[in-house]
């Protein structure tokens, strides 16, 4: 081999490692929105590249993090939303609706055959009070005042026939008439009557008075009805 052309390759050599060296050269830490760096160089074309190494992983867990937290915040927030938006719990009893019969109230009559008053206060349409006549009074004694404008009365009648009813509210002893002789058709098959509304009030019991009629009287179960609760 001819040394000069050894000596050309060797220089050429040299040159070419020095200016690749020189293409290459160490850039400044890049700055992310977190504030920490993350060492990198630059390349023959002027792009920065993240040196793999010193990443710093800690910036992804805590967007990571945040996230999550953010998320978290935001299912609370829909919950409470729903809550603030959720429909009041229904008030509902023995299938008639209204706010029912409340738990501690006793129920009498003026009579009875081969039934009990507790009969029509139980839940069930199912089991009747039977007033033994042609007339008849149920008394609902409540445990304590309550508000309301309204009875709603599951009965029949046999034979089917029109039935007046009175209902007297007291309070503290003292009757007020809250609806007088409102008539309704009853038929033989138990149904629920339209409701009998009136002024709301506030009693701590309630007389259910049913007028002559031309059938025995039976009402099979009874709901009071109070604003929102109907």
């Amino acid at each position: 081999m001819d040394p000069a052309w050894l000596w050309t390759a060797l220089a050429l050599c040299a040159i070419g490692a020095g200016c690749a060296q020189g293409l290459v050269t160490d850039a400044p830490d890049a700055s992310y929105s977190d504030g920490s760096t993350h060492g990198g160089s630059v390349d023959a074309g002027g792009r920065a590249s993240p040196d793999a190494t010193s990443f710093d992983a800690s910036a992804s867990d805590d967007a990571g993090d945040d996230a999550g937290e953010a998320s978290t915040s935001d299912d609370g927030g829909s919950a409470d939303a729903a809550a603030e938006g959720a429909p009041p719990a229904p008030c509902v009893d023995g299938g008639l609706g209204g706010i029912g019969i409340p738990a501690g109230t006793i129920a009498a009559a003026s009579g009875s055959y081969q039934s009990t008053p507790a009969n029509t206060i139980d839940g069930s349409e199912g089991t009747c009070w039977n007033s033994g006549g042609y007339t008849g009074t149920l008394t609902l004694t409540l445990p304590g005042p309550q508000s309301i404008d309204g009875v709603r009365l599951s009965a029949n009648a046999y034979p089917a026939c029109s039935e007046p009813y009175t209902i007297t509210g007291y309070l503290g002893g003292s009757p007020t008439v809250l609806a007088n002789s409102v008539g309704r058709s009853v038929p033989s098959a138990t149904t629920v009557l339209p409701d009998i509304v009136f002024a709301q009030g506030t009693y701590d019991r309630i007389d259910i008075s049913v007028g002559q009629s031309s059938s025995w009287i039976v009402i099979c179960e009874v709901a009071l009805l109070t604003p929102g609760c109907m």
